[in-house]
């Protein structure tokens, strides 16, 4: 969630810095935003309390499976984009492996939640440190936005620890 209200700041400073230089309003397009976490795959990975699943961190260990949650909006009509609307969603590690999203419910019951997932296994043999990695999202409309994790924000970088 504040990544997505750190999107939408950006793209709002960026419409009043050029108004305040070219004298009228701009306005910049963004056809839609996309929300990103990444997770724990299953109960007891890692230090994680063995009744838990699905806990959200940014800190993984060699040989963890890493489960990439997405959610992506329209932000005209402020809808979630699901398999209908999205002909491509796929995460990009830096190594250049891609790793295909996939859409669907998760969790049980009728108010259970549709977002978007992939996973990676980080190798045994990955490197210490950060994993950089983006996320492009083509609409089946050809709208493409690229999210890329805020270098910013260094504690909140994917991380792969001993």
């Amino acid at each position: 969630m504040w990544l997505r209200c750190v999107v939408l700041a950006c793209v709002a400073a960026v419409a009043v810095a050029a108004a305040a230089c070219g004298g009228e309003e701009t306005r910049v397009a963004v056809p839609v935003v996309v929300d990103v976490d990444t997770v724990t795959s299953g109960p007891g990975e890692g230090l994680i309390d063995a009744e838990k699943f699905c806990v959200q961190q940014n800190v993984f260990q060699r040989g963890m499976h890493v489960v990439f949650r997405m959610d992506a909006q329209d932000t005209v009509t402020g809808e979630a984009l699901g398999d209908a609307e999205v002909s491509e969603a796929v995460a990009r590690l830096a190594t250049g492996e891609e790793l295909p999203f996939s859409y669907g419910k998760h969790g049980e019951g009728d108010d259970a939640p549709f977002f978007w997932t992939t996973a990676w296994d980080v190798p045994e043999d990955y490197p210490l440190g950060t994993v950089d990695y983006e996320i492009t999202v083509t609409t089946v409309d050809g709208d493409t936005v690229t999210w890329q994790q805020p270098r910013a924000v260094p504690p909140t970088l994917l991380q792969i620890a001993e």
